[in-house]
This record gives structure tokens, C-alpha cells and sequence, in this order.
């Protein structure tokens, strides 16, 4: 049951992505990503050891990603993973929020 709940919550977030694609060639990018929106999560999890809380496709000028935040359970993760080769390009530890200035 947890499983379907958290694709379905992440088909969600995939369909607010697209609904807020203005622009036809970011669509386009989703639809040619080599890897799915349930791979990226995946692939961050695994890398991380943790649990996704949120992820998003990006289109970006240097190529295509998915960012996903993770949690280990101690601190939470940036996760960017390319959406041709699904490999991890960065794991960057977020900075807790009431230490942000």
C-alpha cells in the first residue's frame, strides 16, 4: 500500500510538472528522458540510503535531470540524476532550514 501511495503521489508531481511546462521543448525533453520519473527516485534512494520526499524533472541547457530530495533519516539530500544515462551527477547535503540567512 505504501508503494502505490508514494508512485501515485509521484505521478502527481509528475503531472504538475507538465502542467506548468510552458514551453512545448520542456515536454518534449520529459518525453525523450532516457529514465522515468520512478527510476530518478530510485536511483536517489539507493544512492543516498534514504527516502525521497519530493522530485522533479528539469530541463536544463547542458542536458536533462531529475532533482530529488532524500532523506536518510539525519539530514536531507539534493540528488541530481541525469534523465539519459541515470547516472547521480550531484549529492549535495541541504542546509537545515533555520540555519538558512
Amino acid at each position: 500500500m505504501q508503494i502505490g501511495i508514494k508512485l501515485g503521489l509521484l505521478s502527481a508531481t509528475l503531472l504538475c510538472s507538465l502542467a506548468q511546462a510552458a514551453d512545448r521543448r520542456d515536454i518534449e525533453a520529459l518525453a525523450n528522458a532516457k529514465i522515468n520519473l520512478s527510476e530518478a527516485v530510485s536511483i536517489a534512494e539507493k544512492h543516498v540510503n534514504g527516502k525521497a520526499l519530493e522530485a522533479e524533472f528539469e530541463h536544463r541547457v547542458h542536458g536533462d535531470v531529475y532533482q530529488v530530495e532524500v532523506w536518510d533519516g539525519n539530514k536531507e539530500y539534493d540528488v541530481v540524476v541525469d534523465a539519459q544515462s541515470a547516472q547521480v551527477l550531484t549529492s549535495t547535503v541541504e542546509r537545515p532550514k533555520h540555519d538558512a540567512k
